[in-house]
């Protein structure tokens, strides 16, 4: 595996010259194993701006946690695609302009704030959207969950009614979520985790352990 550096020099060569393989599938035909590389590169790219931007932009003590939990997922070569929605303030950032261009949804209408984002991640035969602002995590079936690469969202496209989360294996009596997603209550002590990494090995195939996204 090439270094960073090497990757976004060849990622931002590639995508300037050739589109990129995230949106502009039809132009890396007959490329398609070099297009899954760049879309690989390109996501984890896509997840550290995401958590960059939170951190400038909503103070929410769940996000470091938060960022524990996809790293994990992203490490264990379980995230597929990324996209970023963002809200007016955040996609106006300097930050933003300068490690996305145009490469984001925009999340506009009624409902939202404007320094408000959504992550949207593909694992496998899921879709997961992550609110920023202490707002849930949701799973959907990729048959009926929001799209990819659109250039703008509203709140009521990004909160359709999800999976529900499987009960806390480490609590008894605890019940599965509603369709309307996961608080993210009990990071500390991994609540949230344990029953996201329990429907990603449910629904998925993707199994993580306590080690892999507990904070170092």
């Amino acid at each position: 595996m090439p270094s960073v550096g090497v990757q976004n020099h060849v990622k931002t060569f590639l995508v300037d010259n050739l589109g990129n393989p995230q949106t502009r599938a039809g132009r890396w035909v007959g490329a398609e194993e070099e297009a899954a590389l760049i879309r690989r590169w390109l996501t984890r790219a896509s997840l550290k701006v995401f958590f960059d931007l939170i951190s400038d932009h909503a103070l929410d003590i769940h996000w470091t946690y938060r960022e524990a939990f996809w790293s994990a997922c992203l490490n264990k070569g379980g995230i597929d695609d990324a996209w970023l929605v963002l809200g007016p303030a955040v996609h106006a950032s300097a930050r933003a302009r300068e490690s996305l261009g145009t490469a984001f949804g925009r999340l506009e209408g009624g409902g939202v704030s404007a320094d408000q984002s959504v992550l949207l991640l593909r694992i496998g035969p899921l879709v997961i959207s992550e609110w920023s602002h202490n707002g849930k995590m949701r799973a959907f079936p990729a048959a009926r969950a929001p799209r990819f690469w659109q250039s703008s969202y509203s709140r009521s496209d990004l909160t359709l009614p999800g999976l529900s989360f499987p009960p806390d294996p480490r609590r008894p009596g605890s019940t599965a979520s509603d369709s309307t997603g996961l608080a993210h209550m009990g990071s500390g002590t991994g609540v949230w985790q344990r029953r996201a990494a329990r429907l990603l090995a449910q629904h998925a195939s993707v199994v993580l352990t306590e080690a892999d996204w507990r904070l170092r």
